[in-house]
């Protein structure tokens, strides 16, 4: 299998994002679903607000040209920006939602308005979990997702600052 390769989303690209969410497994779907009532419509303003630099959004992309993996950075000029990542199944374990990450994470520290990325993870994705503290992410509280307290909420601060700790907080995921 050829190696993919990571670009940003671009203009045209709102078919291909819809498909590789129509093609998620149940599982992934269930822990990565940052975009409810999944249509094209929709999938067509993501690009829009990434070719508008309001998101920095890299995809993993297959050599067929399929799109494979999405990354977001949303609200890139904020303070909290929030990070999402999916990958499809098939490409999951082969260390892509890493490289991902951290383009993401790269975009974000040289962005002197960035002083944290946010996100939220299910407590049962253990693997997600894993990463996220690898690369230096601290839980600092729950959220509800599907279920009451189904989610943490994780912060990582700017690369070299003392790890934030503003305190609990729980409730709905959005924020």
């Amino acid at each position: 299998m050829e190696e993919p390769t990571i670009r940003p989303l671009h203009a045209g690209n709102a078919e291909a994002l819809f498909r590789f969410y129509q093609g998620l497994s149940p599982e992934t779907a269930g822990f990565y679903e940052p975009y409810t009532g999944l249509t094209l419509e929709k999938m067509e303003a993501v690009v829009a607000q990434a070719v508008s630099g309001r998101d920095f959004a890299p995809v993993l992309v297959a050599a067929s040209g399929e799109i494979v993996g999405h990354a977001f950075l949303a609200d890139v000029s904020t303070a909290e920006p929030t990070l999402g990542i999916g990958l499809a199944d098939e490409w999951q374990n082969r260390g892509y939602g890493p490289r991902l990450v951290g383009e993401v994470l790269t975009e974000a520290d040289a962005r002197a308005e960035v002083q944290a990325v946010v996100l939220t993870v299910n407590k049962q994705n253990a693997r997600a979990l894993r990463l996220y503290r690898k690369l230096g992410f601290i839980i600092y509280g729950e959220c509800d997702h599907r279920e009451p307290g189904d989610s943490f909420r994780m912060r990582r601060t700017r690369a070299g600052l003392a790890a934030d700790a503003r305190g609990e907080s729980s409730g709905d995921c959005a924020g």
